[in-house]
Formats: structure tokens, sequence, C-alpha cells
């Protein structure tokens, strides 16, 4: 029974109700494009949607009056940074966007064209920083609808839509146009490239009461094509189900197109001439190291590497791996005896390493991007490609000098047992120098970027464009021969990697050898995978993209991170009328579930 002293619960609802009897018109011809929800009973007059409103009432007083040509001569121009607000006052401001139902649906559909009802909308860090772009300059983004990611049904199809592509009534995934966006709202227009045929989402239980029965998950003894490489085992409670629900789905535009496009650029390193997975010399194995795979689309790159038999090494930031209130406790690593700090601490860590195990990776290093590039660096660590989803020009050259290392003075390379626990230091193996390790041979190695060198300029300029074909063109080579002593000292990053608060591999080592060893020559190939590019490199559009991760998730292959319950950011999945605060920012970047690489899915219909 209701308690009617209660107050009434607010939230939006998609009920809709036909206004009147439909009635075809008969001055409308056939094919027109032109459609009338409301009057159909699918919406209502006015739709939901998420709009940017700040600066409405500088747009409302400035749109009477005529601005005026005027000339003047300044010495001296006024910073373009005055009148900011200060980055510590940030997190104080209202959100720049507001949950607002005064658009009327869509009533026209081209033929090219699908209209689709949004079910969820996934967003990233990105879609934050579009919103922040579009309120710096006042009212200039004011109506700007964020949102890129969709999963949702079609309502209707133009009529040069072909059958292969969607048919009225079906599920599809869609990727926006990031100049444009607009994925929240309750109808949108999308064109027939940037769409494609979704994968039966998993159904929810029907009944009031659901039954307690368990459903059938496969035995883990039982074979399977997923663990056909020592070092990913991939869990199948994670991803031998082919069914994702709806927030998964959700998320697979935004994570696997740009995923399976940076995979791609790694063709010349994961060549066919890699040995199989059951081959005794794992030395021989491709060994790539992803920036931010613990979330976004660096988690479903993880994934798709280790199912080509990849060694895969993931970065983690520091507040994905560890709880942000004892980070005062972290420091006190002096006092012997585990403290209750340090077991939330290392249970945070131990969760997230299970599930990135899971994936497939071998090692999992925890810090900012270019501290751990500048350690990996330091210690020798040789690694066939980067993939970075970070961005900046510094990343790059830190990276370079990883992928430049000779892999003959990497001691984990020379050996075929598995990586060293932090029980176990590499230091008291002592790997054998090849009998090949004199003559100079010719390796390729890969860096793949999916933000370029300025991240705050998400969609690149003619002149982003430009550097990174000149680079790409320009081939980075090793030159000269390395040689290493036979005791030589520990570098004081060497040390912070031993210590299980910085990274999960224990100590690093550097090579024992007394004689000279000429470096292997090495070329370093530059890509940057683009957001704003609708053709990859190789020919395909978006929608060929998604067709390829669709058929990824329906043979088992990947499956995104939508969150255990357990994120201390807040919760990954919000509904619709809430979604304003995903948006809110700091002095550092978003707040919340999108902060380092994170995502979160914001459900249209409840």
């Amino acid at each position: 029974m209701v308690d009617s002293s209660s107050p009434p619960a607010q939230g939006y609802s998609g009920l809709t109700l036909p206004q009147t009897g439909y009635h075809a018109d008969p001055k409308n011809g056939m094919g027109d494009g032109k459609i009338d929800l409301a009057k159909m009973g699918i919406a209502q007059t006015s739709m939901a949607t998420v709009e940017v409103t700040r600066g409405v009432a500088q747009n409302v007083n400035s749109s009477g009056s005529k601005k005026r040509r005027t000339f003047s001569f300044q010495l001296f121009r006024k910073s373009k940074d005055k009148g900011k607000t200060p980055a510590h006052l940030l997190d104080t401001l209202p959100v720049p966007v507001t949950f607002l139902s005064h658009l009327p649906p869509p009533s026209f559909v081209p033929s090219s064209h699908v209209l689709v009802q949004v079910f969820a909308v996934g967003l990233d860090g990105l879609d934050s920083f579009l919103v922040q772009e579009k309120t710096v300059n006042g009212a200039k983004g004011t109506g700007f609808i964020p949102g890129r990611s969709i999963i949702g049904k079609a309502i209707e199809v133009g009529w040069d839509v072909k059958g292969d592509v969607c048919r009225r009534g079906e599920w599809i995934i869609g990727l926006l146009d990031v100049k444009k966006s607009g994925a929240l709202a309750e109808f949108i227009v999308m064109e027939r490239h940037r769409v494609h045929r979704a994968p039966q989402p998993l159904s929810r239980p029907t009944t009031l009461f659901p039954s307690s029965r368990r459903t059938h998950v496969r035995s883990m003894s039982l074979p399977s094509q997923l663990n056909r490489h020592p070092f990913a085992q991939i869990d199948q409670d994670l991803i031998a189900s082919a069914n994702l629900s709806i927030e998964e789905l959700a998320l697979l535009p935004i994570c696997g197109l740009p995923a399976h496009r940076a995979v791609r650029t790694f063709a010349d390193v994961i060549s066919p001439a890699t040995p199989k997975p059951d081959s005794g010399d794992r030395a021989k194995y491709v060994r790539i190291l992803v920036l931010h795979g613990h979330d976004g689309p660096g988690a479903l790159a993880v994934q798709m590497f280790a199912r080509r038999g990849v060694k895969v090494w993931i970065q983690v930031p520091d507040s994905a791996a560890r709880d942000d209130s004892n980070e005062e406790d972290n420091d006190d690593t002096d006092e012997p005896g585990p403290s209750t700090a340090g077991q939330t601490k290392e249970s945070r860590f131990e969760r997230l390493q299970t599930r990135l195990r899971a994936w497939g990776a071998e090692a999992i290093c925890v810090g900012e991007p270019l501290e751990v590039l500048e350690r990996l660096a330091e210690d020798g660590r040789s690694f066939d490609g980067i993939l970075d989803t970070v961005g900046g020009v510094e990343i790059w050259e830190a990276g370079r000098k990883v992928l430049l290392a000779d892999p003959e003075q990497d001691a984990t390379l020379q050996t075929s047992s598995p990586m060293p626990s932090p029980s176990t230091s590499p230091s008291a193996s002592s790997p054998k120098v090849s009998s090949t390790s004199n003559k100079r041979s010719f390796t390729v190695a890969q860096f793949t970027t999916l933000v370029g060198d300025n991240p705050s300029r998400p969609v690149p300029s003619a002149q982003d464009h430009l550097r990174s074909g000149f680079r790409s063109l320009k081939r980075t080579m090793s030159t000269g021969s390395r040689s290493r002593s036979s005791s030589p000292t520990r570098s004081p990053s060497a040390a912070a990697l031993s210590s299980p608060s910085k990274d999960s591999l224990g100590r690093l080592s550097r090579r024992h050898t007394t004689s000279t060893i000429k470096a292997k020559k090495r070329t370093v190939s530059y890509v940057w995978v683009s957001i704003a590019a609708d053709v990859d490199f190789e020919g395909e559009d978006v929608r060929d993209s998604l067709g390829a991760v669709a058929h990824m998730v329906e043979s088992g292959s990947i499956r995104p991170w939508v969150g255990d319950g357990h994120d201390d950011n807040g919760p990954r999945v919000v509904p619709f009328d809430k979604s304003p605060e995903v948006f809110r920012r700091d002095g550092e970047g978003p707040v919340g579930p999108l902060k380092d690489g994170g995502t979160c899915v914001v459900r249209v219909v409840p």
C-alpha cells in the first residue's frame, strides 16, 4: 500500500497516448518523408532532450540588437583567458546542460536516413569536453545536444535505405558525427552509413517476480576457442554470452569502432608469421602496450589483441586502481603489518586485476601514462606496438623511445618463462644471449593514437592532419650499438616499479651482459585514427566498422565494460532526467564516471 503522506517521486516518463485516430492525408504523396509521431501515438507533441543552456540569456538579449562594425586600435591586446572561470571554481558552477522538453519530434525523414527511437546513449570523456567547448564562448553553443553513440529501434526508414542496412522495427546501433552529436534525445534522424543492425539485446524478465532458477553457464572445463593463448584466458562469465544488454550495446559504437580501427593498424606487427599460441617459444610473441586499457576503447582493444595471441600490457591510472580517500595512508610504507586502508586499496586493485586478466592482459602498470612510459624506457623494456588513448606530443615522444628499445636488451623477452610476479625477481634468472644477437635485423614497431597531439582540440584542424601526415611518412630508426655492464646500478624508477602500489609486475631489472651487442634496427610507424574520420585508411566507413564490431559481439569475442556496482566514481548507468550531472567538470577534467577515460550509459527509455 502506498503511503499518501509521502511526497510524489519526480522523474521522467516516456508514456505516450494517441492524440486522435490516425487518418491518412490524401494531399501528401507516398514517399515524401513526412511523418507525425504524435498523431501515431509513438511520441508526445514535444520530446525530451538534454541541451546546453548556459548563456541562453545572453543569446536572448543580443538577438534584438544589431552589431555595428567598429574599428579600434590597441597597443596591447587583452588576453583571451580574461573573464574565464578559474580552474579551482569550475566544480562549483551549475551544470551547463539541462533536461528539457520543448523540441518537437522529427517530422521529416530524408530518403537516405533512418528515424530512430533512442533507448540508451553511451558517453565518454570526449562528450563532456565537447559540452565544455560549446560553453566557453558564451551563447555560441546554446541548444547543443551532446551524445554520439546510440542503441534504439528504427521507426521509419527512407526509400534509399535497403533491407540489408535495417528494416522498420529492428534494433540498430549508430554513431553520430562528432561535429554535430545530438544523441541525448528521444528521437533522432541518422544517415544510413552511420547505423547498422544491432545484435539482439539481452531480454529482460517479463514477469513481476522472475524465477530464481540460474541460467546455464558454460563450464570452464569445456573446450572453447576463446582460450587459444596461454596469457589470454578469457573469462567465460564475462565474454561467453553473445547477447549483450542494452547498456552494453549503447557503448559498442563509441568504444568498439575506434578500437577496431586502431587494431587494424597493427597488421604489420601482428603478421601471419606470428607463432601459434601453443608454441613453447613465448619470446617470439608480439607485445603491445595499451594506455588506459581498463575502460573505453582501450578495454575492447585489449580483448581484440588477446584474441589474436598478443601479449598485452595495460596502463591504468592511479584513480582506477586505488581509493582516493586513502592516498595519505599509501605514503606510510615503512610501517610493518597490513592496515585497513591497505586492505581496501588491495581489494579494489584485486578486482581490477581479475577483470583485466580475464580480458587477456599479461601485465598491469599502475600510474600516469607519461610516468609509466618513462619508467619502461629507463628500464629497457621493449614493445612492438603502443596504442595511445590519451593523446599529447609528450606521449608520442615517450612512446617512441620505448618502441626504439632493442628487444635483445630486454631480459623478459630472452626467457621462455612467463612474466615474474612481485614475489619473484627476474634478476634471479640468468637469461642467455641469443646466438643471432650480433646480427642486425629489421623489425617494425607501431604507434597508434586515437587522440592526436592536442587532446584539447577534439575536432582536428587541417594543420593537425598535415602534421600527422608528415609524421606518418617519416621513419624513425634506432642506430648505433648498446652495451650493458655486468653489474648495472638500479635506477630510482626501477625501485618505484617494484612497489605493488605502482606496478603489479614487481621489480624490473636490466639485462646482465658484459659484451657489446649491436642494437636491432627498428622503424616506428605512426598512425592517427581520428574520431572525426568517416572512412578509415582501408576504406571502411562507419557502417562497415560497426558491422565488424557487431560480428565480434555475436561470436562472443568482446564485451564492453559497464561496471560491476563497485565504482567509486558514481553509477555508470544513469536515468535520462539525471544525465546532466554526468557532464560536471573541475579544473582537471570530468568528475564522476567519465574521469580518466571512463564511460557511462544514459537510459532514455526506462
